[in-house]
């Protein structure tokens, strides 16, 4: 196993987001577990997954985590923050908790403090897997650092494939 990562889930549903059927995305259900439920329990499978920090309206996650409780390793830690008014600040506030002895400012003089690697994964994606989790976790450990985006991984010439993406 390489080393531990966190993980932060954005569940943000303020400004950029949208509701649907007059709620918030995380909660909506698919055969009787609210979206954000699937992310949890899949995440908190992948073994190198060793705190997930969830951003977003803190009480209804709360719901949600304590729900699923029971199906959850005791291994994994969880942490719910309060959500902030953008994306980008939801982003900084959870990556920002996930480091040790943080002061505000700090990466203005400690760059390192910005070269952390996270995993980080919307509310919103039940069909999220703990193996292709781990699968794109054990590609991204042999590259330099890079940001990520939809599972991709770089391959050795110039483009980016999706696992799922026809062979180019």
């Amino acid at each position: 196993m390489t080393e531990p990562i966190d993980a932060i889930i954005l569940a943000g549903d303020r400004k950029g987001s949208r509701g649907i059927a007059g709620t918030s995305k995380l909660l909506l259900e698919i055969a009787g577990k609210p979206l954000l439920m699937y992310v949890i329990e899949a995440l908190d499978k992948v073994e190198r997954v060793r705190r997930i920090v969830i951003i977003g309206p803190s009480d209804p996650i709360r719901d949600i985590v304590q729900a699923c409780g029971s199906r959850l390793s005791q291994s994994t830690l969880i942490d719910v923050l309060e959500q902030c008014d953008t994306a980008y600040q939801n982003f900084w506030a959870a990556f920002v908790h996930t480091l040790d002895h943080y002061e505000p400012g700090q990466e203005k003089y400690d760059e390192e403090l910005l070269e952390k690697p996270v995993l980080v994964v919307p509310a919103d994606i039940p069909l999220i897997a703990a193996d292709e989790v781990d699968e794109f976790l054990d590609g991204a450990t042999h590259l330099p650092p890079v940001s990520y985006t939809h599972l991709t991984l770089p391959t050795t010439s110039a483009l980016c494939r999706s696992r799922w993406a026809a062979d180019l």
